[in-house]
């Protein structure tokens, strides 16, 4: 039985785990800067989060899973209740359970994150922990990594497994690992499978997504939207019919991040032949509300 955690602060990171799982990275060529993400689940109910800007804050899309309801007040938080994970792991989650927490978005100043799995850490680092899901706070307030790593490392982040990935449109990533580890990237790419890096002894690393991703986008020679896409097409597979009640797991979507310029690139149930273009700019000066994938795509 796996111990005693919270499953709302695990959400981002556990989604991904029931088969090969999440694949993110970042890549900047000095002039465009692309994320990509995967998100392979046994559920096919996807939607997306249009979050409006403020005055004071960043308007932000976001991609997860649903049934089309926007959640009051923004994304769940942690309750403070103690739930176990149910016997047999992250494939029997009950998928509603994972109904508005993000798993990736992209804010209006370019600002992205995508989330994997990794397994736990316990402890934390002594200082206060975060209140709610701080990828949420840093995309509502900050515009570039080093602003949300200024606000992080004042925290303990509260994630006790999984981690995540921030990027922004000027060369700038990182990776925050369970553990309260960062992982600042060299200014080129950066890939985040589900294994914590900082854990790997020597530089072996077995993850074949995370070597075929970071051999990719080290020889990059003119990179482009389509570029990436292929990248994030090599990673993931094709869900089968009736996942849900199968347990099987299949690449449900897709995001190919521009935060040069602030447009996100969808792709759903690992259909790479139909694209969904979002202007997070536009959309984000409109109210709030959110809507199924399926929707988005022709019938």
């Amino acid at each position: 039985m796996t111990p005693m955690r919270t499953i709302a602060l695990l959400i981002v990171a556990v989604v991904a785990a029931a088969g090969p799982a999440c694949s993110v990275f970042y890549v900047f060529d000095g002039r465009l800067a692309l994320a990509g993400d995967s998100e392979d689940w046994i559920d096919p109910n996807t939607q997306v989060w249009f979050v409006p800007k403020t005055a004071t804050t960043h308007g932000i899309v976001y991609f997860g899973f649903g049934l089309g309801q926007y959640p009051e007040g923004g994304i769940k938080k942690s309750s403070g209740e103690k739930k176990e994970l149910p016997e047999g792991g992250v494939i029997n989650i009950d998928p509603s359970a994972v109904y508005g927490f993000p798993q990736a978005g992209m804010n209006d100043a370019g600002l992205f994150f995508g989330g994997a799995a990794t397994d736990a850490v316990t402890g934390g680092n002594g200082k206060p922990t975060f209140p709610g899901f701080f990828a949420d706070y840093v995309l509502r307030n900050c515009a570039t990594v080093p602003e949300a790593l200024a606000v992080i490392r004042k925290y303990d982040v509260g994630l006790p497994q999984g981690q995540i990935m921030l990027g922004d449109r000027l060369g700038n990533s990182a990776v925050i690992e369970a553990g309260n580890v960062i992982l600042v990237g060299n200014g080129k790419h950066q890939v985040m499978t589900n294994f914590r890096l900082s854990d790997v002894q020597g530089g072996d690393i077995t993850c074949d997504r995370y070597r075929k991703l970071d051999r990719t986008l080290s020889s990059v020679k003119s990179l482009s939207v389509d570029v990436a896409c292929d990248a994030i097409a090599s990673v993931g597979f094709k869900p089968i019919p009736d996942s849900l009640a199968k347990k099987a797991p299949g690449t449900q979507y897709s995001v190919v991040f521009d935060m040069t310029n602030c447009v996100a690139h969808l792709y759903r149930r690992f259909d790479f032949t139909e694209e969904v273009k979002l202007d997070v700019r536009s959309l984000t000066s409109k109210p709030a509300r959110a809507v199924r994938m399926s929707e988005l795509f022709a019938p």
